[in-house]
């Protein structure tokens, strides 16, 4: 049995014993055996490598130390043990996964020449590569990626496990007297997210829009759905390279450049759409980044994904817009609107949000690191219920803060998103002049009266700043 305790940052030190209890209750009913010796780890640390060995056999826990590997709350030690979970050697006999691929695929696998080793292993498939040679046209390399057998089975009894966990969770920090929140329901709804993992079809469809999506973000790729997919395999183009944070090598300049593309391409692409939906990746750990030969960003496996609302990507908006402002109540009710709890009770919001307005005079503006904190606190403090998708929209900024922080240094995701938005206002102007002056229908999301309220506001709100900061 792990004990987690002693794992838990001191960031999140008064949660310590109920993540413990929790945890327990988890490994309880999923202990298994480790599949082989792959799993096996050198790592100074013990309950490392038993933690590493859980994660391989459990579909749920790998993902969630995927999520967990770039956060900079985590002493960087246990970071680079779980780092490992983000690309790893296949562990799994090959044979059952040729054996899934021949029912699947039938006569179709005399137009395509396997290698008969696979080339990689995620949490609930493996990739082999193939060299499909099409009459008449040119050879495409690709690979197949193929769901494990019996992962969506195990996957189901973990999802039903993690319900309870989130009940014992909720219960032990009600008994230490930490904030009265419905811990289940966030736990719930990521269960009912982690579902599309297993979900090839739906993946595939996925692969198309975001292959139609990013098309014109420059330098950004993404694999191209190839004719021999079926409900457990998927067949698409192969992408030749490593890992973005495996790039030591290259220049910091060129590195920068990689960063850039990945805010472009998954976070201010679907923040500054203007469609009713925007699609957006919502497993961007760094194994699913590739940087190709060519120094271009490729983005794989779109299995788990999320879609904001034009509605919900407006209100976020709105509070980084009034926090630029310090103006508290228009925080407040946008966070009202993004709720999906009312009535909310306006005291403790308030509170929270100025709380959060006092931290964020310590820097030039608010960024999305703050609205992270924020998000996280007025769940936490407040009650406040997000929809899963902006739940799991919180998730990929978690993520991505992380591999953009080791890709190209502190801060550079803030700076990064803040350069995108100051492009995407620049290119609206000219249809603004067209356009009613309390129209929002922007990919900013912000209105001609929103920017002249800013304008005027701004000096005043940068005085007191400067004020507050020399006192």
């Amino acid at each position: 049995m792990i004990e987690i305790r002693h794992l838990v940052p001191e960031s999140l030190s008064q949660f310590r014993d109920a993540i413990g209890e929790a945890f327990a209750y988890f490994q309880d009913r999923t202990a298994a055996p480790t599949r082989c010796a792959g799993a096996q780890r050198t790592s100074r640390e013990p309950a490392f490598n038993e933690l590493i060995r859980l994660a391989l056999e459990s579909p749920t826990l790998h993902k969630l130390a995927q999520v967990l590997a770039r956060h900079r709350s985590l002493p960087l030690d246990l970071r680079l043990e779980l780092q490992v979970l983000e690309t790893f050697a296949p562990r799994r006999p090959i044979d059952e996964t040729l054996a899934i691929i021949r029912d699947d695929l039938g006569d179709s696998l005399n137009e395509l020449e396997l290698e008969i080793v696979a080339l990689a292993e995620a949490s609930v498939a493996v990739v082999v590569p193939f060299v499909w040679r099409p009459r008449g046209e040119a050879p495409a390399r690709g690979v197949l990626k193929v769901l494990k057998p019996g992962v969506s089975e195990q996957l189901e009894r973990e999802l039903a496990i993690w319900s309870d966990v989130g009940e014992i969770f909720g219960d032990r920090c009600r008994r230490d007297g930490l904030p009265d929140v419905d811990y289940r329901d966030p736990f719930d709804a990521v269960a009912r997210l982690l579902r599309h993992e297993v979900d090839f079809p739906a993946e595939q469809k996925h692969l198309a829009l975001a292959g139609t999506t990013l098309a014109n973000v420059n330098g950004v790729r993404v694999p191209r759905l190839l004719p021999f997919c079926t409900s457990r395999v998927t067949a698409m183009e192969r992408m030749d390279g490593v890992k973005v944070t495996n790039t030591d090598t290259l220049a910091a300049g060129a590195r920068r450049r990689l960063a850039r593309r990945i805010v472009e391409g998954l976070l201010a692409q679907p923040m500054f759409s203007t469609q009713p939906e925007a699609m957006f990746h919502a497993d961007p750990h760094a194994g699913n980044l590739i940087a190709t030969d060519n120094r271009e960003l490729a983005i794989i496996d779109w299995a788990l994904v999320g879609f904001l609302t034009i509605s919900e990507r407006e209100q976020l908006a709105q509070v980084l817009f009034n926090a630029q402002l310090q103006d508290a109540s228009g925080i407040c009710q946008a966070i009202e609107r993004l709720s999906q709890a009312t009535p909310l009770d306006a005291s403790p919001l308030r509170s929270v949000v100025e709380r959060s307005l006092a931290h964020s005079r310590d820097f030039l503006w608010p960024s999305f690191s703050w609205l992270a904190e924020l998000l996280d606190a007025v769940v936490m403090q407040c009650g406040v219920r997000f929809s899963e998708n902006l739940l799991l929209f919180r998730k990929t900024l978690l993520i991505l803060q992380g591999v953009i922080e080791d890709l190209a240094g502190h801060g550079a995701l803030d700076d990064l998103l803040v350069t995108s938005a100051i492009n995407q206002l620049s290119q609206e102007w000219p249809a603004r002049l067209i356009f009613p002056p309390g129209s929002r229908d922007f990919g900013s999301h912000l209105s001609m009266i929103d920017l002249l309220r800013a304008g005027s506001m701004l000096p005043f709100v940068a005085a007191s700043r400067w004020f507050q900061n020399i006192r």
